[in-house]
């Protein structure tokens, strides 16, 4: 077959040419993003109780929810956060690649199965099902540039115009308006004058839901109708009403003397807010910000560009004085990082050719494998489109390795072609002399890299989605590379090499003599080395055990944190701060962080917590978004920043200030650092949890790997606390359901219906006037109507008391939970510092409570214990692999022995780095396995032929690593400089671009040297044992 491409250029030229054209039309249409799909998809059901204390929406909303959707299929957690604002939110994670679609229709039908068990002011609010990443893909700020435009003006602007919009753009999964300030018809409630009128909050209640809702007024002379009927009309009424003159207008009590008592009467009422604890900042201007969270599948790229044209169309109707920025935007990051690696791939490229061309010193042969590049490169991107890949950091990776690969196999073809071309052959019998000699090597070797790659596809999780893009991207260059080196190659070599008929220039004259000394001294030095055979062998024990103890010592992580352009600023005020307090401490952190050198803009909220996901009055968060990496010098990096602030904010007096930096993977975990659930595994009440946690927290700041730990859940927040004496109200006559529903509807609003107005759909709230409600002294002026038609003051049946409690409840895989998190100290691993919270937990936690982790650790605890037996899997194919090849089992072994050299230099290289075994460093190893296995292939395979030319082994091992020298080293040092660019990356992604690199580019250089120097030698002492033990087993039969 190969002889035929030889005689047949244009028939392997079209061949290359359809794998470019395929190829470069499949560019055109593959999306782009940062990494594959590897978010679990995260479905999240949000209902409401308002009125409703954090205990009892957890008790009685929360927990019959978490119950019914606890079970479905490919659940791997399920976490709930109940909250004094009456919100419960249960999200459900799923496995990495289960279909978000079903995942939701599953949770779906068990929400339902649960809803009658809800209490009925949380089923009449409704219950909302999503699915969407838990990672903020960007943010759109409505900026106020005129007082005119407040707070509730530019929500609900947002709100009608484009937030409904938004949510239409295929890859949106959740919109999210953090200011929450939807419009409401709000009725204020007047104590006293309910009280002259002898009516409660009950009464009012009533009233609305029945003079404000829809009904149907019919049709007159609708058929059936008598004969002749000439017209018929619709009857329409107005149920519904919407405007706040009209709920004034709404009848509570009719007199016998014809007048009436009306809301307007006994309350204010406006067209206001639906809550009123939030509120927003855009770089120190009013704003409404609007939180978009991609679907699980989505891509950030494609949908920031679909949200920025439909952002333009819509800004075109804008009112004067107001305008949007999408201040906050993940894409930008994926935009530079693949930018950056982009330019690698075009140095790695450039270094690649020149290599070659410095070693070939002929344009016609440099030509030859630098055109399998392009075709290589090309190709790749055809079936990665077949394989649903995308153009992400991991595919573009394994391209910047596979440039130094792909030419491997066409320099190996070439070089052997000139050689046989300078002894005085031919063109195509020096052709087809130098393929049958190499081409058992060349698919020996594409073989080995295939092997390597079978195993990664059992690994779980995250994990084994990023080594298989990365792995079958390198496979897919490699496979094309080897193609090309088999057909393509030996044509244009028959066609285009010719015999050098000139010296070289004199530059190449120099480097040739240089290389023939380096051959000489190299040929001597093996020479003397085969003769102290056994001691070379314990230099190779020695290596094996230092490579051990360097594994074992160095610490390992999973992805690396990385200056995405922005981070997360935390602000948590005392227990019992007010909302007001709050906003003016978090718009005061906006202006220091405004002024820091680097940040170009300022998200700012008050009212929400980024961390624990929760909304409350104490809460707020900032998101300061950075210059871009090339307007930034390297000391202004995201980490510089963020220590810079920690310092700045360490004495902070009115707020605990907490910075964190993105994430390494958006939407595994809100944050950097770790996560774990302390779980209560008797169900132990708030406080308890608190104390535990708080004991847990001490201890792990103890620790020298825990740079801070801490938590944002107490269960000291001031509250009152209201106990019915029910006898007392059996006594006055007053029903405990019409006391509860008065005091709700007084202190905590309650939720009546709907009305219509701007298009859409608002609420309609009842509660108490401001000054009714802002201290305990007021429950005094607050009555109840009994069954006499009497007034009874609340305060007469209740027992109100101080005390404390939580501001949210969390429960985790059904138990009551504390998410505590923890970031490294500096210089620590995750690797390490997961270890150290873990003796900490089995050194501290009672056997009443447990902990599980979550978020980015889970994923990696998924794959743990997976490395090792993937490299093990991974060199044991390879041995097999090369034992068909041979049909031997004493030359793999000689192959398979020389990767511990590019192990001991890889993590050698790390160490000297100060570099954590991270995913990318795992999966530089795996490659290296390939790679140095190559280099012993070259040796072995040549060596095995010259000794069945009746040489001796060491004459054939000396002979093959004197031929096979400048190949070798031609390889190793283009794919070395064509991964060197990685390794002084700076910018977007620069981190896992330096780990990979610094992982393989140390690897290969130690297993170059060292194979060439040792294995010869352990091919010999192979050779001799094998030779031993067939003349003894020859003289036992003899014997015999």
């Amino acid at each position: 077959m190969i002889h035929f491409f030889i005689s047949r250029p244009i028939f392997a030229s079209v061949i290359a040419l359809i794998l470019v054209i395929f190829g470069g039309v499949a560019l055109l249409v593959l999306p782009v993003s940062r990494y594959p799909n590897v978010i679990p998809p995260q479905v999240r059901t949000t209902a409401t109780f308002t009125g409703g204390d954090a205990a009892t929406v957890a008790d009685t909303v929360a927990t019959p929810l978490e119950q019914a959707i606890n079970g479905v299929d490919n659940l791997i957690y399920i976490q709930s956060t109940s909250s004094n604002d009456g919100v419960a939110t249960v999200s459900a994670t799923f496995a990495v690649g289960t279909d978000p679609d079903i995942a939701s229709v599953d949770v779906l039908t068990e929400v339902n199965e649960a809803r009658p068990q809800l209490p009925p002011a949380a089923r009449d609010r409704g219950i909302t099902i999503e699915t969407a990443s838990p990672q903020i893909t960007a943010v759109i700020s409505l900026v106020g540039q005129t007082e005119r435009f407040d707070e509730l003006f530019l929500s609900n602007y947002a709100t009608i115009n484009i937030v409904d919009r938004i949510r239409r753009l295929e890859g949106v999964g959740r919109v999210v308006n953090f200011t929450r300030r939807d419009y409401a018809m709000r009725i204020w409630l007047d104590p006293a004058k309910l009280d002259y009128f002898k009516l409660d909050p009950v009464d009012v209640i009533t009233a609305i839901r029945e003079q404000n809702a829809p009904f149907a007024g019919g049709a007159i002379g609708a058929e059936p109708a008598p004969e002749g009927q000439d017209f018929s009309y619709t009857v329409s009424t107005k149920g519904r009403l919407e405007t706040a003159e009209q709920f004034k207008e709404i009848v509570l009590r009719a007199r016998p003397d014809g007048t009436v008592v009306t809301v307007g009467d006994v309350a204010r009422v406006e067209l206001g807010a639906e809550s009123y604890g939030s509120a927003a900042h855009y770089s120190g201007n009013t704003a409404a910000q609007i939180g978009i969270f991609q679907a699980p599948d989505a891509n950030a790229l494609e949908l920031l560009s679909a949200i920025n044209a439909e952002m333009e169309e819509i800004s075109q109707r804008f009112p004067d004085g107001i305008r949007y920025e999408i201040g906050f935007d993940t894409s930008r990051f994926v935009t530079a990082a693949v930018q950056e690696v982009v330019k690698t791939l075009g140095f790695a490229i450039l270094l690649v050719v020149l290599v070659v061309f410095v070693f070939l010193q002929k344009w016609r042969a440099t030509m030859i494998p630098s055109l399998v590049i392009p075709i290589a490169l090309m190709g790749s991107f055809g079936l990665m489109y077949l394989l649903g890949f995308s153009v992400n950091q991991l595919t573009l990776l394994g391209l910047i390795l596979a440039v130094g690969l792909v030419v491997d196999d066409a320099i190996v073809v070439v070089e052997n072609v000139n050689r046989h071309l300078s002894e005085g052959e031919a063109r195509e019998t020096a052709t087809r002399s130098a393929m049958s000699e190499v081409i058992g090597p060349i698919i020996a070797t594409t073989a080995v890299l295939f092997a390597l790659f079978v195993p990664v596809a059992f690994i779980p999780g995250i994990s084994g989605l990023l080594y298989n893009q990365f792995s079958l991207t390198v496979a897919i260059a490699v496979g094309l590379s080897t193609l090309m080196s088999l057909t393509l190659t030996p044509a244009l070599s028959r066609v285009i090499l010719k015999p050098a008929t000139e010296e070289p220039a004199l530059p190449f004259r120099w480097f040739n003599r240089g290389f023939d000394a380096i051959r000489t001294g190299y040929v001597w030095l093996l020479r003397w080395l085969l003769r102290l055979s056994w001691l070379v062998f314990a230099a190779f024990i020695a290596i094996v055990a230092v490579t051990v103890v360097l594994f074992v010592n160095r610490p390992t992580g999973f992805v690396p944190s990385e200056d995405q352009g922005y981070f997360i600023v935390n602000v948590q005020l005392p227990e019992a701060a007010s909302f007001q307090r709050t906003r003016d401490v978090v718009f005061d952190i906006e202006d220091t962080i405004q002024g820091v050198t680097g940040v170009r803009d300022v998200v700012a909220i008050a009212g929400s917590s980024f961390v624990g996901n929760v909304n409350a009055p104490n809460f707020g968060f900032l998101i300061p978004i950075l210059e871009s990496w090339t307007d930034r010098p390297p000391d202004q990096n995201v980490n510089a920043i963020i220590a810079d602030l920690r310092k700045q904010f360490a004495g902070y007096q009115d707020a605990q200030v907490q910075i964190f930096n993105a994430p390494p993977i958006p939407g595994v975990g809100s944050t950097g650092g770790v996560r774990l659930q302390l779980q209560g595994l008797e169900y132990q009440d708030p406080k308890v949890m608190a104390a535990q946690a708080q004991s847990f927290i001490d201890a792990l700041n103890e620790r020298p790997e825990v740079g801070r730990a801490f938590t944002t859940f107490s269960a000291g927040v001031p509250q009152i606390d209201f106990t019915v004496n029910r006898e007392r109200a059996e006594q006055a006559g007053v029903p405990i359901g019409r006391l509860f529903n008065t005091s709700q509807a007084f202190l905590g609003s309650t939720f009546v219906n709907e009305f219509n107005k701007f298009g859409q759909t608002y609420r309609v709230f009842v509660q108490a006037d401001t000054e009714a409600r802002d201290s305990l002294a007021d429950i005094a002026m607050l009555k109840v109507r009994n069954a006499s038609n009497d007034m009874v003051p609340l305060e007469t049946l209740i027992d109100a008391e101080y005390t404390t409690g939580p501001q949210a409840v969390s429960r985790y895989n059904l138990y009551p939970a504390v998410e505590i998190q923890a970031q490294p100290a500096p210089g620590i691993s995750s690797g390490e510092l997961v270890a150290g919270v873990e003796e900490t937990a089995a050194e501290n936690l009672p056997g009443a409570f447990g902990y599980e982790w979550t978020g980015a650790v889970f994923q990696q605890k998924q794959a743990a214990g997976w490395s090792p037996i993937i490299f093990t899997l991974a060199v044991l194919l390879v041995f097999l692999v090369l034992g068909a090849q041979f049909e031997s089992l004493s030359l793999p072994f000689v192959v398979v022995l020389a990767v511990p050299f590019a192990a001991f230099g890889a993590i050698s290289g790390l160490a000297i780095a100060g570099l954590d075994l991270d995913i990318f460093g795992q999966i530089g190893l795996l490659m290296l396995v390939g790679l140095s296995a190559k280099n012993a292939i070259l040796i072995v395979q040549f060596a095995r032929a010259q000794k069945g030319e009746a040489m001796g082994s060491v004459d054939a091992v000396i002979e093959a690593a004197r031929l096979r020298l400048r190949p070798i080293l031609m390889t190793a040092l283009s794919f070395i400089l064509g991964v060197m660019p990685l390794i002084i990356s700076t910018g977007a992604g620069a981190n896992a671009r330096i780990s990979l690199g610094v992982t393989v580019v140390s690897g290969m250089l130690a297993a170059t040297i060292l194979s060439l120097l040792m294995v010869p030698v352990i091919y010999v002492l192979i050779e001799r044992l094998r030779a031993s033990f067939a003349r003894r087993k020859g003289e036992a039969a003899a014997q015999a």
